[in-house]
């Protein structure tokens, strides 16, 4: 038992505990401010999909099974390789950052 405790100490886990722990605010401020904004999305998709407006219910439909039925990974890619290569958003805060944590041109 005493080996195992030992051997628990030099893990990278336990060395880099309050590493880790230190990020913890970020993420909670990042799951304060996602969380109701993903609510709202959704409430108004979900309430755009049950429409009886046939084109607004089909166009959320559509986007509904392309999202579904992409990789996550994908996605990720898309928006941080595909958005920053539009020229309407190279001036943009985010397309900046983008650029400089991952060296793509404009």
């Amino acid at each position: 038992m005493i080996e195992y405790i030992s051997l628990l100490r030099e893990t990278l886990i336990f060395k880099n505990f309050f590493i880790v722990l230190s990020g913890l605010d970020n993420t909670l401020y990042l799951l304060i401010i996602s969380l109701p904004i993903g609510f709202v999305l959704a409430l108004i998709f979900a309430l755009g999909r049950v429409s009886k407006i046939k084109l607004l219910s089909s166009v959320i439909a559509s986007y509904i099974f392309v999202i579904r039925g992409t990789p996550l990974l994908v996605q990720i890619y898309l928006i941080y390789f595909g958005l920053v290569q539009l020229s309407l958003l190279e001036k943009v805060f985010f397309g900046m950052r983008l650029k400089n944590h991952f060296g793509v041109e404009f």
